[in-house]
């Protein structure tokens, strides 16, 4: 039973234990049951042949509505490559920025992993969001209502083992603020993703080596903590794999070894060179 809040999903192959369980529910509470829910979290799936799709298309419409956008432009990409001028860029005092960007993460974080980057970029200026936040921000809705019926496939497999993807990278120096890197994640399976993360460092890294290293670092703690959960929910067998772009990142991990040019790097970073031999 999945629990967020006062909403449940309850799942299971012995529909009496499922109706006992709702019984006792019942005894103490008073709940409203649906049987084989469309949407839960504001989240769509549909049942396929070959597998499960999950989308928040309703949940899009409705936030398009809400921030005036559902007559804008259509935008290919969530966010700009290069600042807006001017005139593009106009500050629109109505606009309900911290709310919006608020929608914008809740989707990006359930169903839109292709969205995460740019709502991490649009959360570090709740506070005081400027010119250029507002626009990037309204862009990522643009992007939004071109892409609203967009989500992610889970095909179906009858494998004795679950495998698990993971793939880390990072933004070396990313924030032109503070110099921080963005570490940036995504795990992957039975053909989608199930964990994903695009978040500034807490640290300054020293070279691309080092933010790369404590990317994956972060990404081998969720893919841990996935891996665990999956065996115990299953009871099968998961294969984990991680893959790094960076030869100096992986020679590292696989030395473990702290050398003059690693030894001021955070100790908890160095949990990846031993969970390489785990793994």
């Amino acid at each position: 039973m999945a629990i967020h809040v006062d909403d449940r999903i309850i799942m299971g192959e012995d529909e009496r234990q499922i109706e006992e369980m709702l019984l006792k529910l019942e005894n103490q509470f008073q709940i409203t049951k649906t049987t084989n829910p469309k949407v839960y979290l504001r989240i769509q799936s549909e049942r396929q042949p070959d597998g499960i799709h999950i989308s928040q298309t309703n949940y899009a419409r409705q936030m398009l509505e809400k921030y005036n956008m559902q007559e804008s432009q259509e935008m290919k990409t969530p966010m700009a490559t290069t600042p807006p001028t001017n005139d593009e860029g106009e500050n629109d005092i109505r606009f309900l920025y911290t709310e919006a960007v608020g929608s914008l993460l809740y989707m990006s974080s359930k169903t839109r992993p292709d969205m995460a980057f740019a709502v991490n970029v649009e959360s570090r200026t709740l506070e005081n969001p400027d010119k250029v936040a507002v626009q990037n921000a309204k862009r990522t809705l643009r992007y939004v209502k071109g892409t609203r019926d967009s989500g992610i496939k889970y095909t179906s497999s009858d494998s004795e083992t679950v495998k698990l993807e993971a793939f880390s990278d990072a933004d070396y120096a990313g924030d032109v603020k503070d110099r921080k890197s963005v570490t940036g994640y995504v795990i992957m399976m039975s053909g989608g993703p199930i964990s994903w993360c695009s978040r500034k460092q807490s640290i300054v890294a020293l070279s691309t080596t080092e933010a790369e290293y404590i990317s994956a670092a972060e990404c081998c703690k969720e893919l841990k903590y996935l891996k665990t959960l999956i065996e115990e929910l299953t009871g099968k067998r998961v294969e984990a794999e991680l893959c790094v772009d960076n030869q100096s990142a992986i020679k590292l991990i696989e030395s473990g070894q702290v050398t003059r040019r690693s030894k001021h790097t955070d100790v908890r970073y160095h949990y990846i060179s031993e969970q390489l031999k785990i793994l």
